[in-house]
């Protein structure tokens, strides 16, 4: 499965050492999509944070999108804990100033050869301006990057409380977009 999109709302975050547990639940299958909710809560069952992500199954012999029948499924679906999903799509707001862009290395890249996921993240969060604060993030990927590929990145705010960062590759097709809010 590739992650298409994800969103994280953060409650707070746990400190260094803090005992937390991790919960990954699958609760629907659409076609060729998978959606997962992810919690994090600390020692007392509170919640620190809770993401929804959706990925795509693919046919890694075939090298195409593969649909999951429900009912073949191997996995149990579990009901989802509460919480806004916004649209997959980000919006890009029209204010756009260029950052310091990036080349993927060999140590962004995941088992099945492309940046992992949580690279974009972090090349967006390093790009946002000093003492911008923020508890919701959702990132929509497009285009996977590969080891030596030379990324542009792009600030577009639209209020003091919202920032987006669009990462393009070659030609300037997107990679991801990243929201910060």
């Amino acid at each position: 499965i590739f992650l298409c999109s994800i969103q994280i709302d953060i409650e707070r975050m746990p400190s260094v050492q803090e005992e937390i547990e991790v919960c990954v639940r699958i609760c629907d299958l659409k076609s060729i999509l998978g959606f997962r909710r992810i919690t994090i809560t600390d020692g007392n069952g509170r919640l620190c944070a809770n993401a929804s992500a959706v990925g795509a199954f693919y046919d890694m012999k075939e090298n195409r999108s593969a649909k999951i029948n429900p009912d073949e499924f191997r996995y149990f679906l579990e009901q989802a804990e509460e919480m806004e999903t916004l649209p997959r799509k980000i919006r890009l707001p029209v204010n756009a100033s260029p950052l310091t862009g990036y080349v993927v290395q060999k140590s962004d890249i995941d088992p099945n050869g492309h940046m992992q996921s949580a690279r974009y993240l972090a090349l967006a969060e390093d790009r946002l301006p000093a003492g911008f604060a923020y508890n919701r993030v959702r990132v929509e990927f497009k285009q996977q990057s590969f080891c030596g590929d030379s990324l542009g990145c792009m600030l577009r705010a639209d209020t003091d409380s919202c920032h987006v960062i669009e990462i393009s590759g070659a030609s300037s097709k997107h990679t991801a977009v990243v929201e910060f809010s």
